[in-house]
């Protein structure tokens, strides 16, 4: 709760520094799980505005925000949209998990789920400790996504290891 509390003071300085609808978008998730209703409501809204004006760059915030809102029809438009100019993005995967998850539709929430495992299990991670949608995976399946999370973590930094290795040698 403390560390939720400096970040939603740090993002109601700072969000629209942090990158548009994006951090407009991290403040209005923070609000929300502050259980600040009324201006998590209000903040999506803004994402939603700011977002429309930078399309179609902010589509994945946008279905996000849609989705958030209750605005399924248009979330899943907005998101299905995105995917088909880039077909992995956890966002606008997050933003169709979150469809299925309000419509009921476990099954394809799930496959969505597993989707974005096999692209980031870290995003994966991230996207269901939220909690509308951690009750889509028992405590196995989510050990299995985060062990899964720290190797990929873990890979990524070997990997930038060995590049600034291999500039060091070349210099």
């Amino acid at each position: 709760p403390r560390r939720l509390e400096t970040a939603v003071n740090y993002l109601e300085r700072h969000a629209w520094q942090v990158g548009g609808p994006c951090g407009l978008l991290f403040l209005a998730d923070a609000y929300r799980l502050r259980g600040f209703n009324g201006d998590a409501v209000a903040t999506y809204r803004d994402v939603e505005d700011v977002a429309r004006r930078m399309l179609p760059a902010a589509l994945p915030e946008l279905a996000l925000a849609q989705a958030r809102l209750g605005d399924l029809e248009n979330a899943e438009q907005s998101a299905r949209e995105h995917l088909r100019r880039l077909p992995r993005d956890t966002e606008a995967l997050t933003a169709l998990l979150i469809v299925h998850a309000r419509r009921g539709e476990t099954e394809e929430a799930l496959h969505i789920a597993r989707e974005m495992a096999e692209v980031s299990p870290h995003d994966a991670i991230r996207a269901l400790q939220d909690p509308g949608l951690s009750l889509l995976l028992t405590g196995a399946r989510f050990r299995e996504l985060f062990v899964s999370s720290v190797r990929e973590r873990r890979l990524r930094v070997a990997e930038a290891i060995r590049i600034i290795e291999g500039f060091r040698l070349a210099a």
